[in-house]
């Protein structure tokens, strides 16, 4: 089986899994009684909810556009904030680990499998990584102090594990 046709078959079973929980809240909860507490509330809240959502996600989508930007990718502002709708979308509708994708780090050093989240904290083309965690605790058994090299300083004889180049690419 290939990754493509995993990766299809793993959405597939977490709309699935949505789908069964969401046909679980609404029989749990009654149709009458979600349409009873709807009409009985307040619609400016509710407008107001909804437009500091909005406001939001539209922040967000600047954030992004600006990343996106300052890594050279071409992407107008109308598509930056469509996509993030979308992904907020499923974020809220499909059942997800924390973090993100499964990544192979790795460089002549060796290779580290780990979840990647993409942020706007770091700067473009940086990847960071916590090199706190046991590797029993790592995918794989590994952690990011497979990718350092294990020489000591010259000066204190201090570790020399801070930074390394690597690459990054999907698991």
């Amino acid at each position: 089986m290939t990754a493509q046709t995993r990766g299809l078959l793993f959405n597939l079973g977490r709309a699935g899994f949505s789908a069964i929980l969401l046909i679980w809240v609404l029989s749990t909860a009654g149709l009458d009684q979600l349409a009873e507490a709807a009409r009985g509330a307040d619609l400016r809240c509710y407008a107001l909810a909804v437009g500091l959502a909005v406001n939001g996600i539209l922040l967000r989508s600047a954030r992004w556009h600006a990343l996106l930007k300052a890594v050279g990718a071409r992407v107008s502002f109308g598509r930056a904030v469509y996509l993030y709708f979308v992904g907020a979308f499923f974020n809220t509708f499909l059942p997800t680990g924390f973090g993100g994708d499964v990544v192979r780090v790795f460089n002549a050093r060796g290779s580290h499998l780990c979840k990647a989240s993409v942020s706007p904290r770091a700067r473009a083309g940086v990847v960071n990584g916590l090199g706190i965690w046991w590797r029993k605790l790592g995918l794989g058994g590994t952690n990011v102090n497979e990718l350092t090299s294990q020489k000591l300083t010259d000066m204190g004889r201090a570790p020399v594990f801070y930074d390394c180049l690597v690459e990054v690419a999907c698991a």
